[in-house]
């Protein structure tokens, strides 16, 4: 059963903007219903690196670029849905326990965890790679959708909060714009959240609105500062590559990152 998580406003918007939708998935402005280009271009450097027949080995930069559909400061960049589901969340077919997989990859190849999955592009597309996903969002009708689109799918799709996750860790973990979707004041448990899902060993694909550290951010999406993301440092985190791509007449100014753990 898939219950809803109704506790934490700034969360609950996004579930009932994916339950108002209904089966118009394109009306929904953060939702491509495609893998992000900046993810596939980096999956697409490890892949060069990897042996045939094994997950990609978790190291490469990122590149510059953006996603055709991002406009600035629009809804589009809202997010591909916050995983910071608010207290108590449950799932979709399991325990709230099984959010998260076990680090240890087993026979089914390393393990990997999309946060705030949306709709399940990205999560389909590191499935695609040979990795063994686990994919959540806050919002059940989300995850409904994952699975209806993706029937047969390799991927454990959860109902899940960022906040309130099972202690335990993944050697991949793909965070595109739920950063950015959560407000500022959340910030730093955001940061810490994410971090706390990286094993060690393991990589983070950061990608996020971006602004001056000395610019306040306006409303949601809030864009991060560098600043902002030294946390992951702070989290015990090395940054191993960073990008920043200027605004253009069709995407927005944006920063991606790749961060390990020793």
């Amino acid at each position: 059963m898939i219950h809803v998580v109704a506790d934490d406003p700034d969360v609950r918007g996004f579930e009932e903007y994916y339950a108002a939708v209904g089966p118009d998935l394109a009306r929904i402005p953060w939702a491509a219903l495609r893998p992000h280009p900046e993810l596939v271009a980096w999956l697409d450097t490890l892949a060069a690196a990897a042996p045939a027949g094994h997950p990609a080995a978790a190291t490469g930069g990122c590149t510059a670029g953006g996603r055709p559909a991002d406009t600035g400061g629009s809804p589009a960049e809202a997010g591909g849905s916050p995983a910071g589901a608010g207290r108590g969340a449950a799932d979709a077919g399991g325990s709230p326990a099984d959010a998260r997989g076990s680090s240890a990859a087993g026979a089914g190849g390393r393990t990997a965890l999309v946060i705030g999955c949306g709709l399940g592009d990205d999560a389909e597309e590191v499935a695609r790679r040979g990795w063994r996903v686990t994919a959540f969002d806050a919002a059940p009708t989300a995850i409904r959708w994952c699975l209806r689109r993706f029937p047969g799918s390799p991927v454990e799709y959860r109902v899940a909060d960022l906040f309130a996750l099972p202690d335990t860790t993944y050697d991949l973990v793909v965070e595109i714009n739920t950063i950015q979707a959560l407000p500022p004041g959340r910030r730093p448990a955001t940061i810490a959240a994410i971090a706390a899902t990286v094993a060690p060993g393991g990589t983070l694909f950061v990608r996020c609105l971006a602004r001056e550290d000395d610019t306040p951010p306006r409303g949601r999406p809030w864009p991060v500062s560098r600043a902002e993301l030294a946390a992951f440092g702070d989290a015990g985190l090395r940054m191993r590559s960073f990008a920043d791509t200027p605004a253009t007449r069709r995407t927005s100014r944006h920063f991606c990152a790749v961060y390990e753990r020793a």
